[in-house]
């Protein structure tokens, strides 16, 4: 019998050994929890508010490029505007859409202030996106009524007085890609 309680000691022995080296791991990983939660606080405390913001940007979608425009949602920056702006639904002269393998692609027009640059954004009929910033041109010595032109050196927008009144013209490369819808 005496033999018996001692076995049964040395197990309530043991097993209470158990328990306390099972409750020391499990308050050691308890802390440690905390204490990794709380160096994850310092961290996001430390983090400047720009990068928060701009993780919270990027996991809704939000991809913004240089200038701070969104390109997903249809934003471009517009370098006469000095703004981003959707450009393939705000252009200020309606122009027709050129032809690119099976679809279309839209002509967005845009004017500074004063008028003296015009930037063109269009995909050519090989698919190459375009941003052409064109200067406007003195206008011709002796010529009354000389179309307004303005140029770089693969394009030029022609703007035509007359009627229709403001026909523009584009051309890229020396040849005429879209012309302006006339008004009704």
């Amino acid at each position: 019998m005496k033999l018996k309680n001692v076995l049964k000691k040395t197990k309530l022995r043991q097993m209470t050994a158990h328990i306390c080296t099972i409750g020391v791991a499990g308050a050691f990983m308890l802390l440690s929890a905390c204490s990794n939660s709380a160096k994850q606080e310092d961290a996001a405390a430390s983090t400047p508010v720009d990068s928060v913001a701009t993780a919270a940007t990027e996991s809704t979608g939000g991809d913004k490029d240089a200038h701070g425009c969104i390109p997903s949602a249809g934003y471009q920056w517009v370098e006469v505007k000095q703004s981003c702006m959707r450009v393939s639904t705000s252009s200020e002269v309606p122009m027709t859409p050129i032809k690119v393998e099976s679809w279309q692609s839209s002509v967005s027009i845009f004017f500074n202030n004063d008028r003296t640059k015009a930037e063109a954004f269009f995909t050519d009929a090989n698919g190459a996106a375009h941003d052409e910033i064109m200067d406007l041109q003195p206008p011709k010595k002796g010529i009354v009524g000389a179309p307004s032109v303005w140029k770089n050196t693969d394009c030029m927008l022609t703007e035509t007085n007359g009627t229709p009144p403001n026909k523009y013209t584009l051309s890229f490369k020396g040849k005429v890609v879209s012309t302006s819808i006339p008004s009704n």
